[in-house]
């Protein structure tokens, strides 16, 4: 599922009862950032796998926020190497 901006999909959240698997947010989302996104996801979710991505320094970013950083531009093979990383069981 995808979403247009922060807020919806925020609300998509919700209205799947915080039951997502993975989460893939922008930093710079319109309307809610990523990063807020991130925080009121695991709120929900806290089993919820979630990768950052920006063309910024992840420094910005408070630890535990997101499992991965995606650092822009990346490949195709860069996206699919974290999404595996990240969804691989601990």
């Amino acid at each position: 599922m995808q979403a247009a901006d922060g807020e919806k999909g925020l609300e998509l959240i919700k209205q799947l009862g915080g039951e997502i698997d993975f989460l893939l947010t922008d930093l710079e989302s319109p309307k809610m950032n990523g990063l807020a996104l991130a925080v009121s996801t695991r709120m929900l979710c806290p089993a919820c796998r979630i990768i950052i991505m920006s063309g910024h320094a992840a420094g910005q970013l408070p630890q535990g926020a997101a499992d991965a950083f995606l650092a822009k531009p990346f490949s195709a093979a860069k996206l699919c190497q974290t999404v595996t990383s990240c969804l691989k069981p601990e």
